[in-house]
């Protein structure tokens, strides 16, 4: 006898939080979506950097947009999934979301 799989037929059947999926819909010309590691973030000062996956240079983040994405505060090695948008002094997080494992 063969055991019978069940797989979702589509791939919104799938119970993941939409910020997973990579927030393709979400995304605005002058934005892209990466993942990174947070290096530091300081509550006191509101803001934080965040180290892009293969790349040298460090992404700021600020509190506003912690808290818009409700998660409170960040720790030192958190993975976050987020868009980059091109600010005054750089490059800057928005629209952040928890990964969890390898992505």
């Amino acid at each position: 006898m063969f055991r019978q799989i069940f797989y979702p037929k589509l791939l919104h059947d799938i119970p993941f939080p939409p910020r997973v999926l990579c927030g393709l819909s979400r995304c605005k010309e002058n934005t892209r979506v990466t993942f990174g590691t947070v290096k530091f973030f300081d509550l006191t000062k509101g803001f934080g950097m965040i180290a892009p996956d293969g790349k040298t240079s460090e992404i700021v983040v600020y509190q506003p947009e912690v808290d818009q994405a409700g998660l409170g505060q960040l720790a030192a090695r958190q993975r976050l999934g987020f868009d980059v948008a091109a600010s005054q002094s750089g490059s800057k997080a928005i629209n952040l979301w928890a990964t969890f494992g390898n992505r």
